[in-house]
C-alpha cells in the first residue's frame, strides 16, 4: 500500500491524543484506514519505528507551529528520508493487519511491542508474533529481562491499542535475543 497523506499530514509532525490513555504520541502520518492509524513514530526528534494506533482511541490530533517547526530542523538535518514512506501492510482491522505482517516475516519472524493500554490493567507485552488468529493473536513473548516465556500469550484484538515495530526500544531486546548482543 503507498500513503494516502501527501498532504499536510505526512508533510509535518502530528501529536496524537486518546481517550483514555496518558500522554501524546508525536509522529507523521503514514497511512490510515477507517480503523487503524500507521504513524512513524518520533521521539526526541528521532525517527522510532512504526506504530499502529486504534483510530477508536484517537480524539484528537494536533497540528501545531512546534510540529512545523520540528519538521523543518530535521529537514534541514536531513532526518527525514530515514521516514518509511511505503509499506505492505493491511489495516482495515487489528486482524489484517497482524496477518499481513505475519507474511512478511514468516521466515525470519517479527519482533514488536503489543499494548491494551486502556482500563486499569493495562498489557504491554514484547515478543514475536507466532500465530493470527480469527479474534486474537498469539505472541511469544520474553520479559524485561530477555527470558522467553513458556507459553504464547493470547491478545484479542479488541484489547489492543497499539502496536509497534522497529523502535529502538524493541530493537535492542531483538539484538539481544538474536545473539548480536
Amino acid at each position: 500500500m503507498t500513503n494516502k497523506h501527501s498532504g499536510s499530514h505526512w508533510s509535518e509532525i502530528v501529536g496524537i491524543r486518546r481517550q483514555g490513555i496518558k500522554g501524546t504520541v508525536y509522529g507523521l502520518i503514514v497511512d490510515e484506514s477507517d480503523k487503524l492509524l500507521l504513524l512513524h513514530r518520533m521521539v526526541d526528534l528521532r525517527p522510532d519505528g512504526l506504530m499502529v494506533l486504534d483510530k477508536a482511541d484517537i480524539t484528537r490530533i494536533i497540528r501545531d507551529r512546534t510540529g512545523a517547526f520540528q519538521t523543518r530542523l530535521m529537514r534541514r538535518r536531513d532526518m527525514l528520508p530515514q521516514i518509511q514512506r511505503r509499506h505492505a501492510y493491511d489495516l482495515r482491522s487489528w486482524r489484517h493487519f497482524f496477518r499481513s505482517l505475519h507474511h512478511q516475516h514468516a521466515k525470519h519472524g517479527c519482533h514488536l511491542i503489543v499494548e491494551a493500554e486502556r482500563g486499569d490493567d493495562p498489557l504491554f507485552c514484547m515478543g514475536v508474533l507466532h500465530k493470527v488468529k480469527r479474534r486474537h493473536l498469539k505472541l511469544l513473548e520474553f520479559s524485561g529481562t530477555a527470558r522467553w516465556y513458556p507459553k504464547p500469550s493470547r491478545i484479542p484484538y479488541r484489547d489492543i491499542s497499539n502496536c509497534q515495530m522497529g523502535s529502538h526500544y524493541q530493537q535492542v531486546y531483538a539484538d539481544y535475543l538474536n545473539g548480536k548482543r
